[in-house]
This record gives structure tokens, sequence and C-alpha cells, in this order.
């Protein structure tokens, strides 16, 4: 039987999302609520909205109680801390790098790092007993290793809770303040805002507004996504949380579990292991045959990061996404409610037979390499047999396109600079310069480019010195026809330039003023590879009428 290849188009949404940080205040505290809802009392966690405020309590074998809706840290309640730890949305410990999976990004994080952090964990909560600040801040990096090293130090405190045993309730209260910094990472990792926004690249902070505008387009368009355990879906951004389902479900089901990682550690670690049916029962299927004291005890060593990934396996970590451009999907023998045989996504990757030979609307350049995941997410399959064979003729074999932009260009908004020449030909003959400021205004919007307002210098040399000094606006006008009637080769313009200002000769004998106007073509915007930053070059005809009349050519280019 033939095998099927699904090309998936993009579902755009349009002013669902307002707001600029990867999921707001409310919705960092929805899904630390629900998460600890779920993790403490499944049945009740099921059974409640979203809005719901339960009096739900996490009771200890030892004889200790604590109630999630008190305040664990600075009169802040669980979900509180979690919406504070996600204040500062615009660091790159908050991001994804893009074009690296979670493999890739763990291995950022050496062993000596989280054992220096736990140690700091101790003494900053020991040297500030009872009343000062003890929490430490364990970002590192990307939104995957902060996430992990928080969860971690969170994990230990648990430990020490547990053999503490009547004594451990103000240890698991640090547990549960660490831990809820840890699901404001967790959570983001799940926004396409925080997926391919170039914010890890230092030299990007010189131009926010084209970081802040990717953040925007990646949150509206979503991102098509696959996790290490075998889903693939569309992620959005902020705003959409509650209104897109498998946004929602996922994030949720890695905060869940990252809760119930914790609270396995602290059963397990307690003199006298007692762990609840419900928990046992979600061990005993992530434990791939081992005790839950074994699997526990493998989360509290301390290992490389991507240990705890590729090695561990630890659940939580299995459900964060990666971008995809294309993946396998293998029907297994695993049936769902409705009966149908559930699929496995695994991303295809740069390796020869590891993607599919036909490579049409698949971004080659974004599939991963081979050693950028780990050697179970490479399908059996497709070592034993040839991978075009596979899609013809094996009916549980499908190759999925994604269809999405990877790299979303500099936009032209915020700040810009202007640099080029000019060459003047009536009443001032001769060569010149220019530069200019100014501020974007608009990026594109119903046929309309780049709009914005500036101010230029120019320096005109020849039979008489000239330096005009000219505020003014422009815009570029989309010309269909430049794109479809002229081969790709010859297409270096995109658009109709148009210019409007005022000119004042202030070299000029007498001194003079007067309107300036100009019309010529923009190039495309081309990207600077090494920060995120554009150029655009323009060329046009300028006039200025003064009580002497300068006309002639200027060529500059414009960097946003």
């Amino acid at each position: 039987m033939r095998g099927t290849v699904l090309h998936t188009t993009l579902l755009v949404v349009v002013g669902v999302a307002t707001a600029v940080h990867a999921w707001d205040h409310d919705e960092h505290t929805v899904l630390a609520r629900r998460a600890a809802i779920v993790a403490l009392d499944p049945d009740a966690g099921l059974q409640l909205g979203a809005d719901a405020h339960p009096e739900l309590v996490f009771t200890s074998p030892a004889g200790f109680s604590i109630d999630i809706a008190d305040p664990i840290h600075h009169r802040r309640t669980f979900e509180e801390e979690s919406a504070f730890a996600a204040r500062r949305d615009e660091t790159g410990d908050r991001y994804h790098e893009p074009g690296r999976t979670v493999q890739q990004q763990l291995r950022r994080l050496p062993s000596t790092v989280i054992a220096a952090t736990w140690e700091a964990s101790q003494r900053a909560r020991r040297d500030a007993w009872p009343n000062g600040e003890w929490q430490i801040d364990a970002s590192h990096g990307n939104v995957v290793t902060s996430y992990l090293l928080h969860h971690l130090v969170a994990l230990r405190w648990a430990q020490v809770a547990a053999q503490a045993g009547p004594d451990g309730r103000d240890a698991f209260t640090v547990a549960l303040t660490y831990e809820a910094a840890a699901l404001s990472y967790l959570s983001d990792a799940f926004s396409s805002s925080h997926m391919r926004t170039p914010v890890h690249n230092r030299l990007s902070r010189w131009h926010r507004a084209n970081s802040a505008a990717a953040h925007s387009y990646y949150r509206d368009v979503g991102m098509y996504v696959a996790d290490s355990a075998g889903d693939a879906w569309q992620a959005f951004g902020d705003g959409v949380l509650q209104w897109y389902g498998p946004t929602y479900d996922h994030a949720l089901a890695a905060c869940v579990t990252s809760m119930r990682e914790l609270l396995l550690v602290y059963h397990t670690a307690r003199a006298e292991p007692s762990i609840p049916s419900s928990l046992r029962q979600w061990a005993d299927r992530v434990s791939a045959g081992r005790t839950a004291a074994e699997v526990a005890e493998t989360w509290l060593g301390v290992h490389d990061g991507w240990e705890y990934y590729a090695r561990a396996k630890m659940p939580a970590l299995l459900l964060i996404p990666t971008p995809v451009t294309a993946t396998w999907s293998i029907r297994t023998a695993e049936t769902d409610s409705h009966g149908i045989r559930r699929r496995m996504h695994y991303p295809q990757l740069r390796a020869d037979g590891l993607h599919d030979p036909d490579t049409q609307d698949i971004a080659v350049d974004q599939l991963y390499a081979r050693d950028a995941v780990p050697d179970w997410l490479v399908p059996r399959i497709l070592i034993d047999h040839d991978a075009g064979e596979l899609i013809r003729t094996h009916p549980d074999v499908a190759s999925v396109r994604y269809d999405q932009v990877w790299n979303y260009p500099p936009s032209y908004l915020g700040m810009l600079l202007t640099v080029g020449g000019s060459l003047r030909r009536r009443n001032s003959q001769g060569a010149g310069y220019c530069v200019g400021i100014g501020y974007g205004l608009l990026n594109d919007l119903a046929g309309l480019r780049q709009l914005s307002a500036e101010l230029s210098v120019t320096c005109v040399s020849g039979d008489s010195r000239r330096v005009l000094l000219s505020p003014g606006v422009g815009f570029g006008v989309k010309l269909p026809l430049l794109h479809s009637s002229i081969p790709r080769v010859l297409r270096l313009a995109e658009a109709l330039r148009v210019e409007a200002g005022y000119a004042w000769d202030l070299r000029g004998s007498p001194k003079s003023d007067g309107v300036r106007l100009g019309i010529g073509v923009q190039t495309p915007t081309i990207p600077l590879g090494f920060t995120y930053v554009g150029l655009t070059f323009r060329a046009r005809y300028q006039w200025v009428w003064a009580a002497e009349a300068v006309s002639g050519v200027c060529l500059d280019v414009a960097v946003h």
C-alpha cells in the first residue's frame, strides 16, 4: 500500500492576542494552579474549570500539610510565585535557541553548574533564615536549561523535606517555590513566540523592535512542533492559551508531569515510602520496568543536563516541543478512545536515509543533524529499510511536511539609520553624501511598505557647496509586476519608494528652504547574518524647490 505524504498549511490567528509577553500573568497563573490541582488530586483537577479555586491541600504522611492557596514566598501563593518568576520576558533564558533540539540546548548545562546551583541554594536558605531573601535565580542560557536547573533544585529540596520527617514542612515549601519558578520556564517553552525569536545573539538587543515584531508574528501564526514522546501539533503564543486546545493541553500536561516528579521524589525519599495510588500508577507508566524509587534516585543524581533527557528520560523533558519542518508519522498498535491507532511522530533528520528523499516543501536547512537527537528518537524501521520505499509501500509509514516561516525577516519598525551618496545636476553640480536617522512606523500593511519618518543631512560639493537639512516621511508601494513579470534574478526592486519633506539649505547664500520630493524604488530587506537587523537599499530621483532648485539621483541604505 502506498504511503501518504501530508502537506500541512498555516493556520493564522488574527486579532486574538495583543499582549507582548509569552503567556501573560493570568495564563501563567492558570497553568501553575491547574498543574498543582491535577498532580495533587487528579479526580478533582479533571472536574474543575480553569478558574476554580478548590481547597486542595498537600498532606504529608509525616504529619504536616500545605494549602496550595496559602502564601509560600514573600506572601505569594504557588500560582502567584510562578507568574512573578515569569515577569521578565525579554531575557534569553526564556527562549529556545533557534535551530537547536532539546538535547542540544541541554548540552549547555554541565553537571558542575547543577552542583554549584544546589550548593548556592542551600547557602542562601541558611544565611537568609528566617526572614531574608533565600531564593536564588537559577536561570541559565535558554528556556530548557533554566527549567531543568530550577526543577532539579526543587527535587533536592523535596528530598530534604522527606528526610526531615515531621520537620520537613519548611523544606517542602522551598521546593514548591523553586518548582513554581520551574513551571514558569516550562510553560514558556511551549509558546511559539519563544521558539524562533532570535534573542540569544547579543547584537540583536541593539534593535529590540525587530525581536518584538518576530515575537508577535510567531505568537499569532504559530509553529508546528513535535515532542520526544511522539506527538506533533501547532503551538501558539500568549493570549491564545485557553483559545486553542492543543496548545493548552500540551503545556498543562508537561507542568502536571513536572509536579508529579516532585511529589514522587518526596514520597520515595521518606524513611518509610508511601506513594499515593494515583501517583504510583503514573510512576508505573513512566518507569520502564524500574521501581519508583530507582527512577527518582536517577533524577536526584548529578549529571550533565543532556543526560537527564537522553539517558534518564525525565518525563517532563520528553514533552518539551521542538519546531519541525518534516516528521515521520508511524502508526502503532496502541489505540485511542475512538479505537483509532495512535501515530508516533519522529523528526526527519539531515542524514541520508533519515529524511524523505523528495524534499519538495521541506526546509532542508532546518532538518536537525543526526547527533542532535538521541538514538531512541530515530525509528528503527528507517535503519533497516529504504526511506523512499517505506513511503511508497508501507501502510504504517507516512512523511509529513510542515509549511511555516523559519526566519522572520527584520522589521522596519523602530530606530533606523541611513547613509548614502548623491549626484546633483542642477545649480550645484557635483557628488555628495547623506546621513540620516529615523523611526519606522509601519512594516507592511495593505500594499504599503516601510513607512518611516526621517531626518537627513545631505552635503553636496561642486560649484557652490550646499548642506541640506531635511525632515520628511517616506513609504513604499508594492509593485506586483516587479515580482510576476521580471525574472527572479533581476528582481532587485520590491516597491516604489515615495518621499516628501522640507529642506533647509544651511550653507547657501542666501540661505533658502523649500519642499523636497523624491520617487524611486527600494529592494527587499536583506538580513544581516551576524545580528537581527536588516538592510534596505533605496534609489530615487529627488527635487528640492528652494531659492535655487536642486535635483539629482540619491542612493542610500537604511539599517533597521
